[in-house]
């Protein structure tokens, strides 16, 4: 058995997925707009991870 079938997908992986694509289409959700939000969000985490690091360790 191959360990790849229990790797989660990337980002790309499920956006590439043509089921994925269908229901953005849908739902008017472009995939430039998605991934600028994705990125905008780990940002975010990482900064406040940083942050709370600095204060708790």
């Amino acid at each position: 058995m191959s360990l790849q079938c229990l790797k989660e997908p990337t980002l790309g992986e499920m956006l590439d997925d043509p089921i994925v694509q269908t229901l953005m289409k849908r739902d008017g959700v472009q995939r430039a707009s998605l991934e600028l939000l994705m990125s905008d969000v780990r940002e975010k985490r990482t900064d406040a991870e940083a942050h709370l690091s600095a204060h708790f360790w």
